[in-house]
């Protein structure tokens, strides 16, 4: 981080915010057991078109890519939509009422897309250990959207869902919009490996060990 805190530091993207317990865990395993169902079936059609082309047969397990990556309004129902997009809304409003000087600045002082400052509802509380999956923007009365606001610009194909099998990974790359919001929707001990690393922006190339944080 750099001197003056996260209002200072965030915009030339050097800080990281970590909100805990963002997402319960039936909206974690809602989402995941889709979005699995989803990726194994892509790569069963990797297994099939590649048996069709080499005359190989290839397990759907071991098929590359070790990574389906798809955009949410591609890769889940309407109703799992709706609730990214209130894990997002939910993101944006933690963030604003615990540093309400930071989100003005990533994306000025008129509000996030064309909803305003104001308009931001209070910070909801957090989930429930076993709380069901929730979609908070679903309503009539609270109409407001992260993913569908017509006033913010993503980066294409995004906002997407990640699954990864053995060998799957996102190659060290720099984002480059105002905010990226990471949820992880697995459990820690339900996997080997993985997670999501950072580095010093002086530094040449991922360090092959250390100086990682990982979620």
């Amino acid at each position: 981080a750099t001197p003056g805190g996260p209002p200072k530091s965030a915009p030339p993207g050097h800080s990281l915010l970590v909100l805990s317990g963002l997402a319960s865990p039936a909206e974690c395993q809602a989402l995941r057991g889709e979005t699995s169902e989803v990726a194994f079936a892509s790569r069963r059609r990797s297994a099939v078109v590649r048996k069709a082309l080499f005359e190989e047969s290839v397990p759907g397990s071991a098929v590359a890519p070790g990574q389906v990556r798809m955009p949410i309004s591609e890769m889940l129902s309407l109703g799992s939509q709706r609730l990214c997009d209130g894990l997002l809304l939910r993101s944006v409003t933690r963030v604003h009422r615990a540093l309400p000087t930071l989100l003005p600045v990533l994306f000025g002082e008129a509000g996030i897309g064309n909803t305003p400052w104001e308009g931001i509802p209070p910070d909801q509380d957090k989930p429930a250990r076993d709380a069901p999956p929730r979609t908070p923007v679903a309503s009539p009365a609270n109409n407001m959207s992260i993913a569908r606001n017509p006033g913010l610009v993503f980066t294409p194909g995004e906002p997407a869902c990640n699954v990864y099998t053995e060998g799957g990974q996102f190659k060290s790359h720099e984002d480059g919009g105002s905010l990226t919001v990471l949820v992880v929707l697995s459990e820690r001990a339900e996997y080997g490996g993985g997670g999501t690393g950072f580095w010093s922006k002086d530094a040449v190339e991922p360090p092959a060990s250390g100086g990682w944080w990982g979620a």
